[in-house]
């Protein structure tokens, strides 16, 4: 019994070695890019609607994927209608955090809803400012804004 090799042509040989040199190309890129060079931010209420005079808990949950431990954590929570939404402990500073790579931290801010209150939603501004050494806070290794909403019935 006899054996037959497919034989291949000259340019089905460079195809598959193009081929093989784009696979290991590719391999190389992802191995050497970050996963995420951000941090994540999970933002959420307990009661995420509430009637007026009521109050809800907003909780921020922090994940450090920066690549580098953070030592300064700055957080502020500001409801767009101060009239309406307040959030009377609404700044989170922490000076030597020790924040490490891959870690967490879930944080609190109580949210109180006026007697007054008109039915409708009321957008609160989160800020996150991280830094590494907390002397360079004019151009900090993390800043981001987000905002969430929280609803109001009567």
């Amino acid at each position: 019994m006899k054996l037959s090799v497919p034989s291949f042509g000259i340019a089905n040989k460079k195809a598959i070695l193009a081929l093989i040199l784009a696979i290991a190309v590719i391999s190389v890129i992802i191995y050497f890019t970050p996963f995420s060079t951000s941090t994540d931010i999970v933002l959420y209420f307990d009661k995420a609607t509430v009637k007026a005079g009521e109050s809800s808990k907003l909780f921020l949950e922090l994940n450090n994927n920066l690549g580098k431990d953070m030592k300064y954590i700055y957080i502020a929570v500001t409801p767009i209608d101060p009239n309406t939404i307040t959030v009377p402990s609404n700044t989170i500073e922490l000076h030597q955090a020790n924040f490490g790579m891959d870690e967490k931290r879930k944080f609190d801010f109580d949210v109180f809803v006026s007697d007054t209150a008109i039915e409708g939603s009321y957008s609160l501004n989160v800020v996150v400012i991280m830094d590494a050494d907390a002397l360079n806070l004019q151009n900090p290794d993390f800043k981001e804004e987000r905002r969430i909403k929280l609803e109001v019935k009567r």
